[in-house]
Order: structure tokens, then sequence, then C-alpha cells
């Protein structure tokens, strides 16, 4: 069983509820109120603070597609479905601490987490 990390950043004034943003955030359609992420720059932040996480590349195209990081105990956390304005870590048991470090490099691009399983984004 998965659980799993959502992460965007939105303008100030976005009204949209966080719920109704990750709905969206599943179609194939620019969600409003949405700012744009860096994601090569973020993904270099990422691989930086997890040199050890494997990277695995679209075949035919050679796009960077999933970033997988293995415990030792053989959880794992996996960083996908990102785009220019948000991203997910899927976690299947990795520890606490291997997650926050996902949250804090996160944070450097403006992204606050929100938790799919509770309905709660994390402002602050």
């Amino acid at each position: 069983m998965s659980y799993d990390l959502w992460f965007w950043n939105q303008q100030e004034d976005c009204e949209t509820a966080p719920g109704d943003i990750a709905c969206a955030l599943g179609e194939p359609k620019s969600v409003e109120g949405l700012i744009g992420i860096d994601m090569s720059a973020f993904t270099k932040s990422i691989i930086a603070e997890f040199p050890e996480i494997e990277q695995y590349h679209h075949p035919e195209t050679g796009d960077l597609r999933q970033l997988i990081l293995e415990a030792e105990d053989k959880s794992w956390a996996v960083l996908c479905g990102w785009d220019d304005n948000h991203f997910a870590v899927e976690s299947h048991s990795a520890p606490g601490d291997i997650l926050n470090r996902f949250i804090d490099v996160a944070w450097g691009f403006d992204c606050k987490l929100y938790d799919p399983q509770t309905g709660t984004r994390y402002e602050g």
C-alpha cells in the first residue's frame, strides 16, 4: 500500500480548494491559480539530496520519467507524476525522515505539501 504526497505552488489569491486542485491535476488540462515550477532545477535538487536515487528514462524519448529511492529495508519512494506545476511522491513504507527530505526540497521551490489521504494542504 502506498502513501502519497502531492506538491504544488499556487498564487496567494487562489481560491480553489486543495482537494479540487488535486482532482484537476489528474486531468490533461492546466489548473488555474498554480505557479509553474522549474522542474529541471527541482529534479537536480532531488538528485543532489539523494545521490543514490535511481533515474529511469523513457526508452524512446530519453526523458526522465521516474526517480526511485530504495532503502536498505526494501522500503521505497518514487518521485512521479511531475509536470511544470506539480509533482507527487509515492511512498511504500519509506521512513519519515526520507519523506521529510522530499518535503524540504519541495519547500525550497515554494511547493507546499498536500496530503491526499487526509485532504489537507500544509501552508506553514
